[in-house]
């Protein structure tokens, strides 16, 4: 690599640029595995100083270091290389596939059975239900699957359950937009039909200057568990989840990121409306590069939570961490922090310290098992009129195994720990309430088509309480046709 190679690659097609020559080179490392001929070169004229660019190469049968280049016909990125040239023999845009298809409608239909609709202790009611899933989901610059947004729930402040892990593209924009409804038909307790909708959209740009600009949506009707707090029947609610996040990279050992998030929830029953409120929270993230590819955090958050009815329940957060993220091989990537959270409660004498962790794990054992972990220890809203808040302790592991070229299998655990927290009660409830959650279950699916997949499963899920009233365990099978184009 010189300074010069650049002049002489007019010809040839950039694919992408960085000021920081460890990004290029896993970039460039990234696309030889997928089968093209790129190299590696070093800009020193630029008004910014050194810029290193990647280019695709029209001699696709020799790399830089002149051994043979392994051809994939079968990734989702680029094109073949004979569809690569124009009828001029030069490489075009066409090398990105704008011209694939970028609506994916989809459609699952799912019927299932299980001996506790209510998840109540006595009495219990059991029913068949019929789940129809439509939807549609578009991606910009085309996309064969899917992206996976990080998980949400209205009932944590800010809406995260854990911090997303950091997602690369090997183009600088990427756009996504999904819709899908669920349809959910009771045989025999019809007035439990309900239809949930979500929306959600993500959008990313990199500069090559070393600044990324995400933005995140998502827009939400459904419902709680039911029996979650109190209540055995539907409560309904819509929330909104928008985030937007600047992060810079300095090109040496450090980076910096910082990021808003704005949540709204609102209940539709009046039972349930001292419950909707509005959340702020800002965070700002220092990275320090140890390697590459693993770096220590830290990182201070505030949330500013604001009830519409109940004021008592106002309050404001402060979250203190230090960890470490790292995104070493192919096989495995994560983020683990931990550190010290402050809930103050704005017209109460009511404080809370408690010790906060977050963690977002994925590992690869090989190319057919994969294993997923999601931990968390976290104040929580509360769903009861009587409580101040929770305190929430959980954890999420989805272990994920190829059986055969066609057959998956997929094994769930979960646990969560919710102690209630108050001053006070009110029409006869405890002053602190604590539950624990289990949850399990399994499925296999079968790939009939690219388009088309079968899945059948089982789910079991109990929570024990210091009250025993609100004990419960809930056992459900199902099967699931899905197909998407």
């Amino acid at each position: 690599m010189n300074s010069s190679l650049c002049e002489q690659m007019d010809n040839q097609k950039e694919l992408s640029a960085f000021r920081d020559r460890e990004k290029a080179e896993r970039f460039l490392e990234d696309t030889r595995k997928l089968g093209f001929n790129v190299n590696l070169c070093r800009d020193i004229t630029g008004k910014k100083g050194t810029v290193y660019k990647v280019f695709l190469l029209e001699n696709k049968d020799v790399i830089a270091d002149g051994s043979q280049a392994p051809i994939q016909y079968d990734t989702p990125l680029l094109k073949k290389p004979e569809e690569q040239q124009s009828s001029q023999g030069r490489i075009t845009d066409s090398i990105f596939e704008k011209k694939r298809r970028i609506f994916h409608p989809f459609l699952s239909l799912t019927s299932m059975y299980t001996d506790n609709i209510y998840n109540i202790n006595r009495t219990k009611k059991s029913d068949f239900i019929t789940v129809i899933s439509p939807g549609i989901w578009l991606s910009v610059p085309h996309s064969p699957k899917r992206p996976i947004l990080i998980d949400t729930s209205a009932r944590f402040p800010g809406g995260f359950i854990v911090e997303s892990l950091k997602q690369e593209f090997f183009r600088r924009f990427q756009a996504y937009l999904s819709y899908q409804a669920d349809i959910e038909l009771f045989s025999r307790n019809r007035a439990e039909n309900n239809t949930s909708h979500r929306i959600q959209g993500y959008l990313q740009y990199n500069m090559g200057s070393g600044i990324s600009l995400s933005l995140q949506d998502k827009y939400f009707i459904v419902h709680d568990d039911r029996e979650t707090g109190l209540s055995n029947t539907i409560d309904r609610y819509r929330s909104n989840i928008l985030s937007a996040a600047f992060s810079y990279d300095t090109g040496r050992k450090t980076e910096l990121r910082a990021e808003y998030t704005n949540l709204t929830v609102k209940y539709d029953s009046s039972d349930n409306r001292f419950r909707n409120r509005m959340d702020n929270a800002f965070s700002g993230t220092l990275f320090y590069k140890l390697q590459p590819k693993t770096a220590l955090l830290v990182q201070y958050a505030y949330i500013n939570i604001s009830y519409d009815k109940d004021n008592t329940l106002n309050s404001r957060e402060h979250h203190f961490f230090a960890g470490v993220r790292w995104d070493i091989t192919a096989k495995t990537k994560g983020i683990v922090k931990a550190g010290y959270g402050i809930k103050d409660f704005k017209s109460q004498s009511q404080k809370s310290n408690l010790f906060i962790l977050e963690a977002n794990i994925e590992h690869r054992f090989s190319s057919r098992t994969s294993l997923n972990l999601k931990a968390w220890r976290k104040s929580n809203e509360t769903d009861v009129r009587s409580m101040s808040y929770i305190v929430a302790t959980g954890i999420d592991v989805s272990l994920l195994h190829k059986l055969t070229s066609k057959i998956n299998g997929s094994v769930s655990l979960s646990y969560i720990n919710q102690k209630y927290k108050g001053n006070s009660a009110s029409d006869g409830e405890p002053e602190d309430r604590q539950d624990n959650y289990f949850r399990t279950g399994f499925g296999i699916q079968y790939e009939f088509r690219k388009w088309l997949t079968a899945e059948a499963g089982y789910l079991y899920s109990k929570r024990n309480s210091d009250q025993s009233s609100f004990d419960y365990t809930n056992n459900t099978v199902y099967i699931r046709l899905n197909s998407s184009l």
